[in-house]
Formats: structure tokens, C-alpha cells, sequence
């Protein structure tokens, strides 16, 4: 799904944070049952790889299985098999994997392409397809542990595939696992992912009701977490973000109403799952049943990001598309999974954007405010805490930036999120001021190629 098109549809604010997505086209209802968890036998993943292309390969994997059946062992083994920590909070990727590279995924609408770079000396280039590769254009690029994967998910004709590239080599990715469609709504549109251990990962799928469990070092689906019962009546929750930490994974749930249009409730939810048993997490030990949920203050969670110690999730939400004053930030405690601090769009001056945790007690995060102030984003910081405040702002830019992130030289990382132009990578000071930029070289032709999604790489 080209996300950035529907943004162009729905709201005159087309050009905010990346990460501020829109829902895929409606579609009918799942079709799924109610319930709480369970192993799926309906949902399988299909490791489809065998040997990596040349670089004038197609590099399409085999077609989307319109099956149902389990998968098939990978007889393909990892270029790394690295062991790495269960959470990717920490901006070093954990002792076993320095993240010393920078990977960009860029779009025209048309085709996905690449930005290559080092962190250390921020030299970027723009690595144009080879001859007859053929990349999602609707392509997010997200690090799990040591890999790193490239979501892609066409509403199209195209592949719904997570690609593990090489990072020294994008094009010549070393396994590509392609997804099954869902019943009755089509592509799954895988939108995140977590590595919990070296042999078990998770999948967020925002089109499915299903979070999948797969093995890293094989692709092989080992089972799958149902979120049904958070779901409305169309049987879809909208995953859209998780984040591991105190032996659970957090999935925050946008359950957006389909048939009213993708309206976003008033309040969305996180859910919490055990990681060890892969079931819903008893979040409330003194009540009946299985208290997995964490009723987040605000609608429509978009984008997190978490203290390095994994303690502290912070989770943006946008609220109802077209209005900018009506989300706001949640601060969970993910060791007592409760809501200990929240920001409103009224005290950061309009709905977040892309967030950033910078340090174990701040945050950066990106506001839209009206186009009276002059400013397309406006750069806000935070004290992370118990009491959660919102300073003085430390910079504005005429452009949307999107995909804010800290790097691992201690740096913030951002994007040109604009849709219709061509991308830039910017890299801002802790203090707020630029150290670097990189520009999209422009195309020949009328075009434009944007920036899309960030992510740091070994």
C-alpha cells in the first residue's frame, strides 16, 4: 500500500511524518474467529529463497501462496548468524553487532530503491536498481537484533514479502520470507518487526489479526499470536508498532472502524505478550481472566520509541485523521505495563509526528503546526519520567521530517518526508543544530524520488 497516496486523499497535511501513516483501502471483514491466543494453522509464512541474485537478477521472489499450508523448512543458510539481545532499544545493537552502516529506502511511487552510507563519516550515495531488479516501491526498511529486514507491502499486483538484506549489498538480499494473503482483505502489510531471540522473532501485520512467529535463522514460521479479540466488528486490529522489553512484546493497536471509514477510536490499545510462552500476558494478576491490555489516553497510534533500558515506551498518537489536536503521547511503564505520563497535542502545539528517545531521560519529537507559524515541522524536546515535560522548541524546518531516530553516534538521524519531492537524510546535533545533509541527487525526468525509512545496520 502506497500510504503516502491515501495521506494525499484524506487530509491537506499529506506531508507529515512518514510514520504518521494512513489505513489500506477498505476491505470486507476477516473472516477470522474471536479469541484470545492460539497457534495458528491458517496464516503461514513461506521461507522462498534459495540462493541470493546477481545483481541482474529480477530479485521478485517466487509468487504469494495462495494457500493456507504450514511452511517449508529453509534449506538456506544465513550469510551472520550473530546471537543478539532480545530487544533492539540500545542505539549500539548490543555488544554482538556495532552498527556501523546507515541503510535508506527510497521511493518514486513506482519503485523502491536505496541509500547507502557509513555512520561514521555520514558518506551517503544514492544506489540506483541494477538492470531488472525489481524492489517494492511501498518498502520500510526496520532492524531486529543483528538483521535487518525490508518490509515490503503492495496492495498491488506486488509481493507482501520481508526481505533480511545485505546491508553492504541491498540488492542481494541474503533470504526473502513472502506472506500468504488474509482471508477476505488481502496483502497483510507486514508494518513492524522484533527480534525477542536469536531463534524466535515477531511479525506485526497491520492487515491481519494475527502477530506471526517466525525463527530469524531459518524463516520458518513457528506459530502466531491472535489479536482478534481487540479488534471491531471488521475483525482487524491494525497493528502498527511493537516493542520488547521485561520479557514482553508491546503491540500498539490502532482499531481503526473500516466500514466508518478507517475512524480511529477515541482511545487505542497496547496489548502485551509473553514472550516465553507466546501467549497473551496477565498484565493484572488480582483480576479474572487475562488482562493484556493497556487502554492508551489517545486514538491512532503511529510511532514509539523507547529509553534504552526498554523501561519507558513512548507511544504517538495522531487521533482522528484531518484534525491535528487530538492526539497526544502515552509514556508506559513496560515493568508494570500502566500509563504513568501523557502529553496532549494542546501542550506539544499539534498532534506528534515522529518521535526519538535521545538519551535514558530525553526525547525528541516533531510537530506539524499550522502553516501561521512558518514552520512545516517544528522539533520539541522531552524529559522522560514520571512527569513527562515538554521544553522549549529546539529548532524548526521547512520541510516534514519523518523517521527521526538516534543513531549510533550519538546524533539524531531524519528524513525529508515530503510526498512529490526529492528526499534528504539529515543528521542534527544533540543540541539541535545541523551537522549534515545529504540530497536525493534529482532525476532526469519530471519525478521526484523520496526518502521513505531509516534504519542502522551492522
Amino acid at each position: 500500500m502506497n500510504r503516502r497516496s491515501v495521506l494525499s486523499l484524506v487530509a491537506s497535511f499529506s506531508v507529515l511524518s512518514l510514520a504518521a501513516c494512513t489505513p489500506p483501502p477498505p476491505a470486507g471483514d476477516s473472516g477470522v474467529d474471536t479469541g484470545t491466543t492460539d497457534i495458528a494453522t491458517t496464516d503461514a509464512v513461506t521461507d522462498s529463497t534459495t540462493d541470493a541474485p546477481s545483481p541482474t537478477d529480477s530479485g521478485v521472489a517466487t509468487d504469494v501462496p495462495s494457500d493456507t499450508s504450514a511452511p517449508d523448512s529453509s534449506t538456506t543458510t544465513d550469510a551472520s548468524d550473530a546471537a543478539t539481545d532480545a530487544t533492539d532499544a540500545m542505539a549500539d545493537g548490543g555488544a554482538g553487532c556495532p552498527l556501523t552502516r546507515v541503510l535508506v529506502t527510497t521511493t518514486d511511487g513506482t519503485e523502491g530503491a536505496y541509500v547507502t552510507g557509513t555512520v561514521a563519516t555520514r558518506a551517503l550515495a544514492y544506489v540506483p536498481p541494477p538492470m531488472g531488479s525489481m524492489v517494492e516501491q511501498d518498502h520500510v526498511v526496520r532492524r531486529a537484533g543483528c538483521r535487518v529486514y525490508d518490509l515490503w507491502r503492495s496492495f498491488g499486483a506486488g509481493p507482501n514479502e520481508i526481505v533480511e538484506l545485505d546491508p553492504a549489498n541491498p540488492y542481494m538480499p541474503r533470504r526473502r520470507i513472502s506472506i500468504p494473503p488474509v482471508a477476505m482483505v488481502g496483502a497483510p502489510n507486514p508494518y513492524d518487526i522484533v527480534e525477542i531471540s536469536p531463534t524466535k522473532s515477531y511479525l506485526v501485520l497491520y492487515n491481519s489479526p494475527r502477530l506471526f512467529v517466525f525463527n530469524p535463522q531459518t524463516g520458518a514460521m513457528s506459530g502466531s499470536v491472535d489479536l482478534t479479540t481487540f479488534a471491531g466488528s471488521d475483525g482487524i486490529p491494525e497493528a502498527a508498532v511493537i516493542h520488547a522489553a521485561n520479557g514482553r512484546a508491546w503491540v500498539a493497536l490502532q482499531q481503526l472502524d473500516r466500514m466508518a471509514g478507517y475512524a480511529p477510536p477515541a482511545r487505542s490499545t497496547v496489548v502485551a505478550i509473553d514472550t516465553t510462552t507466546d501467549q497473551l500476558a496477565d498484565l493484572d494478576a488480582a483480576m479474572p481472566g487475562v488482562q493484556a491490555s493497556v487502554s492508551l489516553t489517545y486514538g491512532n497510534p503511529q510511532t514509539a520509541s523507547a529509553t534504552p533500558d526498554g523501561n519507558f515506551w513512548l507511544v504517538a498518537s495522531t487521533g482522528t485523521f484531518g484534525n491535528r489536536m487530538d492526539g497526544g503521547i502515552d509514556v508506559i511503564d513496560t515493568r508494570s505495563g500502566r500509563v504513568v505520563a501523557t502529553i496532549s497535542a494542546a501542550e506539544l502545539g499539534a498532534d506528534p509526528g515522529s518521535l526519538a528517545v535521545v538519551s535514558a531521560t530525553r526525547a525528541w519529537v516533531v510537530t506539524h503546526p499550522s502553516t501561521d507559524s512558518g514552520a512545516v515541522s517544528r522539533v520539541l524536546p522531552l524529559t522522560i519520567g514520571a512527569t513527562t515535560t515538554v521544553g522549549a522548541p529546539l529548532f524548526d524546518r521547512p520541510e516534514p521530517l519523518s523517521d527521526l531516530q538516534l543513531g549510533p553516534d550519538d546524533n539524531v538521524w531524519a528524513l525529508n518526508g515530503s510526498f512529490g519531492a526529492s528526499g534528504a537524510v539529515y543528521v542534527f546535533r544533540q543540541d539541535g543544530t545541523t551537522l549534515s545533509t545529504f540530497n536525493l541527487p534529482a532525476r532526469g525526468d519530471a519525478g521526484a524520488t523520496g526518502t521513505y525509512s531509516l534504519a542502522f545496520a551492522p
